[in-house]
């Protein structure tokens, strides 16, 4: 099977290791849940985001009109809040496996790109990643790059199952340990958006700890 076509997406990589580990973990694993955030897209456009964005400024008024983004973010984080709450009123916050991941940045204007998709710069390709494991570990950051592709066999490896060969990615419960382990590494990024749209060149790219190098 080939594995990287199922790392598309933070949601695709989510769903694709929940439901791998379902198949194959124990009956005494740990609960999974898996959570990517994709805030609306802010345009005058599209009658159905305004509308969304409304509901959302009425809930979450400090933050509208003038910042109807910041209120999308304080929203997401408000139905986080509320699992998290049901898990922990229900027992169960210990004992879950927990991964929030955004599926990608907007850059808002930097470098004169509104949303997302044709540049590969830092303000698209960096997102949030939050892992809560199993059994109470203390809250760490945690600077190493790592990308979407990890999800999986990280999922994988805190559910003590086997890693496909074949795989792409890394767990990365050895740099998230109380003995953490430094493991240099770059990180491949492309966009086709500029070819597929305007019949530009794509953009590819790879990031390591000191260097973005774009093409």
């Amino acid at each position: 099977m080939d594995f990287s076509r199922c790392f598309r997406s933070a949601l695709l990589a989510g769903l694709f290791a929940i439901g791998y580990a379902a198949l194959a973990a124990p009956a005494a694993s740990p609960n999974v849940v898996f959570i990517t955030v994709d805030t609306l897209r802010i345009t005058s456009a599209v009658t159905v985001t305004i509308k969304s964005t409304r509901q959302i400024s009425t809930r979450f008024p400090q933050t509208a009109p003038a910042c109807p983004y910041d209120g999308e973010i304080a929203f997401a984080d408000a139905q986080v809040g509320r699992l998290i709450e049901f898990l922990k009123n229900k027992g169960l916050y210990r004992n879950t496996l927990i991964v929030l991941s955004g599926d990608h940045g907007e850059s808002l204007g930097e470098h004169g790109e509104k949303t997302h998709g044709f540049f590969i710069y830092n303000a698209t390709l960096h997102v949030p990643l939050i892992i809560h494991l199993p059994g109470g570990a203390h809250a760490r950051t945690v600077a190493n790059l790592v990308n979407l592709a990890d999800l999986m066999p990280t999922v994988l490896a805190a559910l003590n199952i086997q890693i496909p060969e074949q795989i792409q990615g890394q767990s990365l419960l050895p740099i998230i340990s109380p003995k953490k382990e430094d493991i240099a590494r770059s990180l491949y990024a492309e966009t086709f958006l500029p070819r597929l749209h305007f019949i530009w060149s794509e953009l590819r790219g790879v990031e390591t700890e000191n260097y973005h190098l774009l093409h």
